[in-house]
């Protein structure tokens, strides 16, 4: 039950950028959302189901074409090792890759090094 709540949250929020972003006048498009979180070691097995809730959030997204215009949403998963440093390094790595969406759950001192 837990899972499925994240889930719907994590759809809603993937719904909220479909809104916010996909105007009826911009072209079908990918929007990326990185997932920074420990995705291995003691933390490894909780980033992975949340990673999982997100991915299946952007594909119900994707399935159901909430964005209206066809918007395809993809959540690409970064392992930070509950690290704030390596935390900083991904963002370097996300900003070069231009993805301009990022997402985090776990770990208040890496949530304060990425804000």
């Amino acid at each position: 039950m837990k899972a499925f709540r994240l889930a719907l949250c994590a759809a809603a929020a993937v719904g909220t950028f479909a809104g916010a972003l996909c105007p009826s006048t911009v072209h079908a498009e990918t929007v990326k959302i990185a997932w920074i979180d420990p995705l291995s070691g003691l933390m490894g097995a909780l980033g992975q189901n949340q990673l999982r809730s997100w991915q299946y959030a952007a594909d119900l997204a994707n399935q159901q074409n909430w964005s209206g215009n066809g918007t395809k949403f993809e959540v690409i998963g970064f392992d930070n090792k509950v690290s704030p440093q390596e935390s900083l390094t991904i963002l370097k790595q996300i900003t070069d890759q231009g993805i301009r969406y990022v997402a985090q759950g776990d770990g208040s001192s890496v949530g304060m090094a990425l804000q």
